[in-house]
């Protein structure tokens, strides 16, 4: 796929970081665009200091945001799908979890034909220890 672009949602999260630093290496690749709602000044430092023959853009923004969303999906080739609020502590409200983790992705289905998709999920509950 010669000069294809990517976006990643949740880029400033552990997986999202991740990929970015991987998919940098692609040989193909013309533009990153790494979407989340806040990049703390060390993960600005470190996607720019990733740029090469890849571009990497920093874009805030939110997977709520339908218009956010429609603007950072425009032109690219794939999307890679990070973005996600996860609680261990129990303390998230669930309408929020809710929110992100269902009503996120359906917005970017609306902007971004979808092709593929793996499961990188574990199937039951898990509870929090209460304290």
């Amino acid at each position: 796929m010669a000069g294809w672009s990517c976006l990643v949602t949740g880029a400033g999260g552990f997986l999202g970081q991740r990929i970015v630093r991987l998919l940098v290496e692609e040989k193909e690749l013309q533009e990153i665009r790494a979407l989340d709602k806040v990049f703390r000044p060390e993960q600005r430092e470190e996607f720019s200091k990733l740029q090469s023959k890849t571009k990497v853009i920093m874009v805030e923004g939110d997977i709520l945001d339908e218009q956010c969303l429609k603007r950072a999906c425009q032109g690219t080739s794939v999307v890679i799908h990070t973005a996600s609020v996860i609680d261990v502590m129990n303390v998230i409200h669930r309408e929020t979890i809710m929110n992100v983790n269902l009503k996120g992705i359906n917005h970017q289905r609306a902007h971004f034909p979808f092709r593929f998709s793996t499961k990188l999920n574990t199937e039951g509950q898990c509870q929090a220890p209460e304290y």
